[in-house]
């Protein structure tokens, strides 16, 4: 066996290992957000963010889906309906800032 392939056969574990700890760490930052959101002042509505990039929400007893989307602060929701609704998330509470008469309601994470 000549040098190169004894290098190459002790160096794959720890490549292969570097790969997983970067796939592991790249990703669970990215979807930190993902979970379920209970309005803070009506618990029977809330609004949960799927890893797959879609949501769930439920308002006055009407469910609505859609996709998201999460631009540093800023989230974006589309309705498959066809509205759109801004707000700004962080790790534990979201501001909705878009549909009339919706704007201004906090959603907080609900842990577990």
């Amino acid at each position: 066996m000549n040098k190169f392939q004894n290098l190459s056969r002790r160096m794959l574990p720890v490549i292969l290992v570097l790969l997983l700890v970067g796939l592991l760490f790249g990703c669970s930052g990215s979807k930190s957000f993902v979970g379920k959101y209970v309005n803070r002042d009506n618990p029977a509505e809330y609004l949960e963010l799927k890893h797959d990039d879609t949501f769930y929400l439920e308002v006055r007893g009407i469910g609505l889906t859609g996709t998201y989307e999460v631009e540093g602060t800023t989230i974006i929701l589309e309705f498959n309906m066809g509205l759109t609704d801004r707000g700004t998330i962080d790790d534990n509470t979201l501001v909705d800032l878009g549909l009339p008469r919706e704007e201004g309601k906090t959603w907080v994470k609900k842990e577990g």
